[in-house]
């Protein structure tokens, strides 16, 4: 994976950075890493500083290629995480994140909610 910055944070403008990924043939769904034919990802990051809170965004889009053996279709993912500093090293997190199904079949999208305690 490749990362860019683009744009620095502002009091007025988050942090915007971009990434792409290429996923070679090596990986197959067999295995579950990968579809088998040469996949292509680029994610664009967006964080902002609101005081002790550190709001995130990724928007994602995943190029799927070929496989010989089963058919995907490309994807759209997204993720929305808030962290909030309590005290000094101690941060409370949580984060949605889903994406559309790959499954060409499937009758839904799956998406999960995480939390958790941070402690450094």
């Amino acid at each position: 994976m490749v990362g860019f910055n683009l744009i620095k944070e502002t009091d007025i403008c988050p942090v915007v950075s971009a990434a792409f990924s290429i996923k070679t043939q090596s990986g197959n769904w067999k295995n579950e890493l990968g579809t088998g034919g040469n996949d292509y990802q680029i994610i664009l990051l967006l964080s902002k500083t609101f005081g002790s809170v550190l709001a995130l965004v990724n928007l994602g889009y995943t190029v799927v290629g070929d496989s010989p053996e089963i058919s995907y279709r490309d994807t759209f993912s997204y993720n929305f995480a808030l962290k909030y500093a309590i005290v000094k090293n101690w941060t409370i997190v949580g984060e949605i994140y889903g994406q559309t199904n790959p499954d060409k079949d499937a009758a839904r999208d799956p998406w999960d909610m995480l939390g958790g305690l941070f402690i450094m």
